[in-house]
């Protein structure tokens, strides 16, 4: 079963809606053609078909209306039909209640979280077979197949009792406190692993390194982001295997002048999981370039011999992500891209990194590249050698806009982090130690190091002067421009020009917030009212940096003190007269 390729098949189905999951049943469809309009054109037969299907047909279970009100939504747009219609899917798997429907009910949940998590390897649980009832083939994605990363046959003779693994090379992610293995070395007897030592040893090496080295990023990772975050969670839950994320409105927060990065919030968070996935989902954003200085510290070209940075679309996800804010827009990580570093090592084995893959539920950080690939990549978006080049923060585009904001400020705090790892008294964790570590045979001591490391970097998280790396006196606050977008100052002489302007928290709570575009016009207004003007367009990141201001009118002047100044000047001009 476990070669079969993806589909959704219903045989001689007569409803609607399996008869429409049929005609999709490639949500990416995308990834085999850069054609937009042929996309649409697909999508939108398909969708029309349905709508005439279910005038004639007689199924009228309680999920048809539901997905008929998608349906017309979608098919109002004039272009670009695949994205809504599988977001809309999204929302509508929340509001349903598996377990207390029949078995066409059962079927239909689970065609849409097919679609919406994208191609499954494997067909769809739950389906009708030659008028049998066929159960799940996997219940979960969260890790590899067992039989695909756990090696049986012996590595130096061939037999296939090898039930004595190398436990130097065993790579694996701890995860939630737990080990996942991705890759063993099998013997059938000590004999044989006494033997295969001389062949296997530099293998062993390499890949105890990379596991390691792996571990201590994806520590520095989670660290950073659980001290300096920029979700605003209100509530978590799990729904029909999706961890739903509820956010507080980003545009009202920041009408009211606070901070743009703050501790992770995890009391929001019912379990550990649901807590580790949200973190890996917020730093997945920009990995390539917060990586960088853990990379030229540990990933050193002589075992390490390439490194590609791919983006790429995503298949057998566990348990996607949806964002949902106020103002009802929804999010799903199954239609976002995903980074992932393809290594090759000195012995010439090539491994998939994957820090962020917790965001999908996935268990392995490290996998052999070609498991990754035939279970995990749907499509590979881009593909670019990574280089170990200073970073320059002077490049980034608008650094005041959150998202950039945001990544320089994680990648400065791990630059920080490194630094303080030098500094006297922390002789124990120091960068040379840690790297000299990663190939001790000695497992246990390697073990108690990982736990100072974490320690380390915990604790130096909380204690340290965050925005000291930012070169500034102030913290950082989001604030609102005058056309209505998320932006970030780093000066408090910038965020005190506003004072005037800002929302009491008690003004704030009797706002709409899903009203998005009132808010807009209400910030707009009171602009005016303190005669505030941006500068427009923006200035460049390399002139902010500078300290250039983003404010047309450093002494702005409000709209009383505009009428008086005019009342002054025509009693003046009166006078003049006389």
């Amino acid at each position: 079963m476990e070669d079969l390729e993806p589909s959704y098949r219903i045989l001689s189905s007569t409803d609607p809606a399996e008869q429409l999951f049929e005609s999709l049943h490639s949500p990416f469809i995308d990834e085999t053609t850069d054609t937009e309009v042929l996309i649409d054109i697909i999508y939108r037969l398909a969708l029309e078909h349905f709508l005439v299907r279910i005038r004639y047909s007689g199924v009228t279970h309680g999920d048809i209306p539901l997905l008929r009100d998608v349906v017309t939504r979608v098919l109002a747009l004039e272009r670009g039909l695949r994205v809504p219609f599988i977001e809309g899917l999204a929302d509508l798997s929340l509001h349903v209640a598996g377990n207390k429907w029949g078995r066409e009910q059962q079927r239909f949940l689970a065609g849409i979280r097919w679609i919406v998590q994208g191609r499954k390897d494997r067909r769809l649980p739950g389906v009708l077979v030659d008028g049998g009832y066929r159960p799940p083939v996997r219940k979960d994605f969260d890790q590899l197949p067992r039989a695909l990363t756990m090696a049986l046959k012996c590595s130096n003779c061939g037999k296939k009792d090898g039930t004595i693994i190398c436990a130097g090379c065993q790579v694996y992610t701890i995860y939630d406190g737990q080990k996942y293995f991705s890759v063993s070395e099998p013997y059938c007897s000590r004999k044989c692993q006494g033997e295969h030592w001389a062949e296997h040893s530099g293998i062993c090496k390499s890949r105890t390194r990379l596991r390691r080295s792996v571990a201590v990023m994806r520590a520095f990772f989670t660290a950073a982001e659980f001290q300096a975050s920029n979700l605003i969670p209100t509530m978590c839950s799990v729904r029909n295997h999706v961890t739903i994320v509820k956010e507080e409105s980003k545009l009202l927060v920041a009408m009211q002048g606070d901070y743009f990065v703050r501790t992770f919030d995890a009391d929001k968070f019912p379990t550990k999981r649901a807590e580790m996935m949200a973190i890996s989902n917020e730093f997945a954003r920009d990995i390539f370039s917060q990586i960088h200085p853990l990379k030229v510290w540990l990933w050193s070209t002589d075992w390490c011999k390439r490194v590609e940075e791919l983006t790429i679309l995503v298949k057998n996800v566990d348990c996607p992500i949806m964002r949902m804010t106020p103002d009802g827009t929804t999010e799903s990580t199954m239609l976002r891209p995903h980074p992932v570093f393809r290594v090759t090592l000195d012995t010439g084995e090539r491994f998939a990194v994957d820090i962020a893959g917790g965001r999908f539920g996935w268990k392995e950080g490290v996998v052999r590249w070609d498991h990754y690939e035939k279970r995990r990549v749907l499509h590979v978006l881009s593909s670019v050698e990574s280089n170990y080049a200073d970073a320059d923060y002077s490049n980034l585009p608008q650094v005041n806009t959150l998202p950039v904001a945001v990544s320089r400020f994680h990648g400065m705090l791990i630059e920080g982090l490194l630094e303080k790892m030098k500094e006297p008294g922390a002789e124990s964790v120091s960068p040379d130690a840690i790297k000299d570590a990663l190939s001790t045979r000695d497992h246990k001591s390697w073990d108690e190091l990982m736990g100072r490391i974490l320690d380390f970097v915990k604790t130096t998280c909380r204690e340290v002067d965050l925005y000291h790396f930012m070169s500034s006196p102030g913290r950082g606050w989001m604030y609102v421009n005058a056309k209505g977008e998320l932006r970030v100052t780093l000066h408090p002489a910038e965020r005190a020009k506003l004072d005037d302007v800002w929302l009491t928290s008690e003004e704030a709570k009797i706002l709409d917030a899903a009203d998005t575009e009132g808010l807009k016009l209400l910030w707009t207004e009171r602009l005016k009212r303190h005669g505030i003007e941006f500068r427009d367009p923006e200035p460049t990141t390399a002139e902010m940096l500078q300290g250039i201001t983003v404010f047309a009118n450093p002494n702005p002047q409000t709209e009383v003190e505009a009428e008086a100044q005019e009342e002054s000047a025509q009693e003046e001009s009166a006078q003049d007269s006389i």
